[in-house]
This record gives structure tokens, C-alpha cells and sequence, in this order.
């Protein structure tokens, strides 16, 4: 099987762009140049999912936080007022959440926090009916040792301290939700929800598997919010509320069976497409809470069937080469997926791989 007549790199040579997110209702890409520090913001062809120009359209900031601390680059948000940038940077010596408003080419940006503690890993709210974006980040020395801290853009000096922190914690798109794994014990925890708009908190599951890197949508098959986590490293369970006093997985997912050894999740993101629930994610050989070991990036529905389940690699197929993060972009005719590449230089390159998933 080859793979390579659908992915391309689509980042210069000689240069790291690191951890591309997308913004899907506005055809663009976010990422972090390398060693700059600086955050550029590219135009996606909607029917090739290229570059429409440089990928360096638009000028955000430089002297961004190394992502090697921040553990996250540039993240979109996006409210009923519009849609901004938000980054780490540091502010008098401390790295902080920053955020860039966009208004045509013009940049307007600015410390949101500050303090001698760091806040680290930004994620925003995106909540076209809101009024305002809300920020998640881990607040605290180091990403491991922090709690997770939410905002709202418009009074950033209140801060809501949640629990410890979770690698994998995410917003609920189109709501003023997260999900994540509260911490029950030692590398023990359950799924919950956290609800900003009324400061409550719903554990949604009671089973003894380990569970982390949560992520929670409305899922088109089912008409309503599936939450979804890896669990014991290597499969992804899908939760539904069934009206019971925990939520009840509906599916247990595993590595297709031509990946091995490659049977170990990460980074699994669910999109929607054509009215279809499908996750990206890399498999590895062995559980690793880094991101940078050898991997492959592939996409599956949700078909608890094995037989009948939908299962595509998306790369291009060279053994031995570290992948990380992929992010889905819905396209005019089908959808793209992008993921960084480290090559033998220790360059982070941007791969666009043509899934052929009907949009």
C-alpha cells in the first residue's frame, strides 16, 4: 500500500512551523515558527487545502513561549463578535495567555494575565451565540504541576481554579463547557463536565479504566453531546448519556490491525463530516505522554463494527518518522488532515494529507 500520491509538505525547508490549528469557518491555519518565537497565520485553499499564498499571510507576535514549555501553540476562538488569537508569551519574564484581535490586516494584541506564576497551554472557547471567549490553561511552575484555570477575555483578572491539571482537558464547541479527567487517585481519574456558565461540575462515568485526553461533541448519529477518551492507552471509549446515573460507552474503538505494533493512542480529535462522526489521531509502539516518537496518523468513523468500520492512514507511509497532533480541515469537496513531521534535522515540517472523505 503507498500513501504518498495524497500527502505533501507544505512548509518551507530549513525551518520549524509548529502545531498547526486550524480555523475552519474562515479557511485559515495558525502555527508557531521555531526557534522565532513568531505566530503567523496562513490562508487554506478550500479545494486543495494548500496554502493560498506563503502560509506567512499574516503577521501575529514573535517571542512566543518555546512550545517545549507552553505545551500548546497559537489557539483560535471565536464568539459572536468575532474570532481572535491566543498564544503564550511572556509578560515581565513570565510566560502568560496573550491574546491578538484580528480586524483585516490589523493586529491588535495584549497581555491577558500576569503574575509571577506562569499560566501555560491556552485553549479558548469557540461559541458563535456568546458574547465573549473563555480561556482554559494550566496555571502553575511547570504544565504537570499546575490546575486547571479558566477566564473570560472580558474580566481576566477573575480567575477560576477547577482541579489539577489535565493534558487532555477541551471546550465543547459551540458551548461554555469542558471536559476532562478529574483526578480520583494515582493515574486514576473519571470523565467529567465542567460547566462555566453556572460553576458546576458533573462526573459523567464511575469504571476503573484509566482514562485521559477527553474531548467532547455533538455527534450527528446520535443527535446529541458523545464525550470520548483514551483508555488504558490503547483503544478510545465513546460515552453517551442513556439517562442512567453515569454515562454508558457505547464503543470501544482499537487500533486498526494492520497498524501494529502501532496501538497506542494520541492526540485523537473527533470532526464531523457529510453528517458523520470520524477521529484523527497518531498510534505508537509504546505509551508515551510525548508527543515526538515514532508514529503514524490515521482516521476511522465511529463504527463499533470492526468489519464495516471506516479506517485510513494519512501519511505518507515512510517507517521510522515522527508525527504529532493532527488537525482536521473540512474543504469544500473533501476533507484535509494536517500533522507535523520531524525530520532527521529536528525540523517540525507541516504534511497535508487528501483524505477523500466526502464534505
Amino acid at each position: 500500500m503507498t500513501f504518498a500520491q495524497n500527502a505533501q509538505k507544505i512548509s518551507p525547508s530549513g525551518v520549524s512551523w509548529i502545531d498547526p490549528e486550524i480555523l475552519n469557518s474562515h479557511n485559515k491555519m495558525g502555527f508557531q515558527a521555531g526557534g522565532s518565537g513568531i505566530i503567523w497565520i496562513g490562508d487554506l485553499d478550500p479545494l486543495t487545502g494548500l496554502f493560498v499564498n506563503s502560509g506567512t499571510d499574516l503577521f501575529i507576535d514573535n517571542g512566543a513561549t518555546a512550545l517545549t514549555t507552553s505545551k500548546n501553540g497559537p489557539e483560535f476562538g471565536i464568539s459572536a463578535n468575532g474570532w481572535s488569537v491566543f498564544y503564550n508569551k511572556p509578560n515581565a519574564g513570565t510566560p502568560q495567555p496573550w491574546r491578538a484581535i484580528i480586524n483585516g490586516t490589523t493586529v491588535t494584541k495584549a497581555p491577558l494575565t500576569s503574575g509571577s506564576v506562569p499560566r501555560l497551554s491556552n485553549l479558548a472557547t469557540k461559541d458563535t451565540s456568546a458574547t465573549s471567549i473563555k480561556l482554559l490553561y494550566g496555571k502553575g511552575p511547570t504544565l504537570g504541576n499546575s490546575e486547571i484555570t479558566w477566564i473570560d477575555e472580558n474580566n481576566p483578572t477573575v480567575e477560576v481554579v477547577v482541579d489539577s491539571v489535565d493534558e487532555g482537558v477541551r471546550w465543547i464547541d459551540e458551548t461554555q463547557s469542558f471536559v476532562y479527567t478529574k483526578q480520583t487517585g494515582i493515574n486514576t481519574g473519571q470523565l467529567a463536565i465542567y460547566n462555566t456558565n453556572t460553576s458546576s461540575e458533573t462526573i459523567i462515568t464511575n469504571d476503573s479504566d484509566i482514562k485521559n485526553y477527553s474531548y467532547g461533541w455533538f455527534a450527528p448519529e446520535y443527535n446529541e453531546l458523545l464525550v470520548m477518551c483514551i483508555v488504558n492507552d490503547s483503544t478510545l471509549g465513546i460515552y453517551k448519556n442513556n439517562g442512567n446515573a453515569f454515562w454508558d460507552r457505547i464503543a470501544t474503538l482499537e487500533a486498526p490491525p494492520s497498524a501494529y505494533p502501532f496501538r497506542f493512542f494520541g492526540s485523537p480529535e473527533p470532526f464531523v463530516a457529510n453528517g458523520k462522526t470520524f477521529v484523527s489521531f497518531v498510534l505508537k509502539t509504546v505509551y508515551t505522554n510525548s508527543s515526538y516518537v515514532d508514529a503514524e496518523v490515521w482516521v476511522m468513523d465511529l463504527e463499533p463494527n470492526i468489519n464495516n468500520r471506516f479506517m485510513l492512514r494519512c501519511d505518507d507511509g515512510l517507517p521510522g518518522t515522527k508525527r504529532t497532533d493532527p488537525e482536521s480541515y473540512i474543504g469544500t469537496n473533501e476533507v484535509f488532515i494536517y500533522y507535523n513531521q520531524i525530520n532527521s534535522l529536528g525540523e517540525f515540517e507541516i504534511w497535508r494529507y487528501a483524505t477523500g472523505i466526502s464534505t
